[in-house]
């Protein structure tokens, strides 16, 4: 006589073993895609910020020497000062976007590791973001001072 009792205690409905298609290999090439772009991205970020850097780097070196240090020192309007200042600010930041903080994660977690990631993508994100908006709104105020 076989022994029919449930041993693993659960409903049968549970125990239904699914069946499923497998992928087709488009879907799984693209999966493993978007994977390895998620990945890739706190990589991608911090070269933008290098960028970034070497841009406003070259900006602040004709704008400082087209207009001269001491013009911009001794003028009284506020926002020809606040250009430099803002590249100034937005080289800060995208130093912060390259800089490497402590992250803390579970190595033996999966979990633990994409949350983090997730995590990181999102501060350079907007640090980049701050950076980038710091870098334009200077570049805007110096097109504005040539028009006026």
């Amino acid at each position: 006589m076989e022994n029919t009792t449930n041993t693993n205690h659960q409903s049968p409905k549970k125990q239904i073993a699914r069946q499923g298609k497998m992928s087709p290999p488009e879907i799984e090439s693209w999966m493993t895609y978007s994977w390895e772009t998620k990945q890739q991205t706190p990589a991608r970020l911090e070269d933008a910020a290098k960028y970034l850097a070497v841009m406003m780097t070259v900006a602040i070196t004709l704008f400082l020497d087209g207009i001269g240090k001491n013009a911009v020192l001794t003028t009284s309007s506020w926002w020809i000062k606040s250009i430099p200042l803002l590249w100034c600010l937005s080289l800060i930041l995208s130093f912060l976007v390259l800089y490497p903080k402590k992250y803390r994660f579970h190595a033996s977690s999966a979990e633990s590791i994409q949350e983090m990631t997730e995590k990181i993508i999102q501060w350079k994100q907007r640090i980049f973001f701050a950076a980038s908006l710091c870098f334009l709104v200077g570049m805007v105020l110096l097109i504005w001072m040539f028009i006026l």
